[in-house]
């Protein structure tokens, strides 16, 4: 299927007449080399997903040289493609934005010499067509290749993670229940039952754990970075200690789950459970708790700077000495909270009850900056 976004049919054969040349080159030999001569820069710049908006992270050439060489041993040498979508656009952003004044994304049916995969190839134009991005998803690739930010995965990670692997760790952890610091980063456990396991120090990076039953599982001083728990049920886990930078609990059930003196900056509990949940004494600097439930949560010594409680039911929550400097609680069912000695410069107050001190209470017109 071909479709043209906001330019002329005129454009279509421009990519269309370089994607053979590019598709060989790139993904023929898997020669950083040959790559490295149809990228453009940006190639190089990946978002960094667990800070604010607008930061980045510069990309290593010398790991891009060894996940090239795993590409080619996991999947061969490209045999054939065919075009399965085109769009091609002209940017109108241009001041503002990486692309260049046009560029186009292809969605390509590939076979490899070892199995096939669906490519998405994106490209900018830039006097000429240079690649701009592309990802690959194949069940013979390592999961961390598969990815989008895959250039931001370890050569160690994509070599060791290996499809074969993560079907016998994941047979060995149904079986034994345990998995006693492991390195268990960037593999796939969702919809697994995993009630009761113990992952006590392991290594999760990456980790996706969507849908999957973690109730009761220990999951003290793992390492949690940009790990997923989309909808899991993570009812009485044991999370204390815990590292996660921009770990994602979008709808997730963590019901009486202990968080103490967890570290969660940027992470997404946007829509979660967290009724009765212990955070006490953790990092959840400008953390997501949209429309979270917190109804009897401890927060108490927590830093909450900058974090997002719009719409959240905080109904009895406490929040003790916690530092609530620029949080917003903008929307928020505040009511009989606990927030005594807490720090809230700035903070967006709800228009609910809420036990302020005397001196806030007066001035919940007044929203410093932040």
């Amino acid at each position: 299927m071909i479709v043209a976004g906001q330019v002329g049919w005129e454009f279509l054969l421009g990519p269309r007449a370089t994607l053979g040349d590019m598709t060989d080159r790139v993904f023929q030999t898997w020669q950083h080399q040959d790559l490295f001569e149809v990228v453009n820069s940006n190639f190089f710049i990946r978002p960094d997903r667990t800070a604010k908006q607008g930061q980045e992270i510069s990309v290593s050439t010398e790991n891009l040289k060894e996940l090239l060489a795993i590409y080619r041993e996991q999947l061969g040498p490209l045999k054939s493609f065919h075009v399965v979508e085109e769009k091609i656009f002209r940017n109108r952003n241009r001041l503002f934005s990486r692309r260049g004044n046009v560029y186009a994304s292809y969605k390509l049916q590939a076979e490899f010499a070892k199995a096939p995969a669906v490519i998405r190839l994106y490209l900018d134009l830039y006097g000429s067509w240079r690649v701009h991005h592309f990802i690959i998803k194949s069940s013979a690739l390592s999961p961390c290749l598969s990815q989008v930010d895959w250039q931001l995965c370890s050569a160690r990670q994509a070599r060791r993670n290996t499809p074969q692997r993560i079907v016998a760790m994941r047979q060995k952890i149904q079986t034994l229940r345990q998995c006693v610091a492991c390195d268990l980063s960037f593999l796939d456990f969702r919809k697994m039952d995993l009630a009761g396991v113990n992952f006590a120090r392991a290594n999760l990076t990456g980790t996706n754990f969507n849908q999957a039953n973690l109730q009761s599982a220990d999951l003290r001083q793992t390492k949690l970075r940009r790990a997923q728990f989309k909808a899991a049920n993570l009812q009485g886990a044991n999370l204390a200690e815990t590292t996660g930078a921009g770990a994602i609990f979008y709808q997730a059930d963590l019901q009486n789950a202990n968080l103490k003196q967890a570290r969660f900056p940027r992470a997404n509990f946007e829509k979660a459970n967290l009724q009765g949940s212990n955070l006490d004494r953790s990092d959840l600097e400008e953390a997501n708790f949209y429309q979270a439930d917190l109804h009897h949560a401890h927060l108490n010594q927590t830093s909450l700077f900058r974090a997002d409680f719009r719409q959240a039911r905080m109904t009895r929550t406490q929040l003790n000495g916690a530092n609530l400097q620029c949080a917003s609680l903008g929307g928020a069912a505040a009511l009989r909270v606990q927030i005594n000695g807490a720090l809230m410069d700035g903070m967006v107050l709800p228009n609910q009850a809420i036990n302020l001190p005397t001196t806030l209470a007066r001035r919940r017109d007044v929203v410093l900056r932040c």
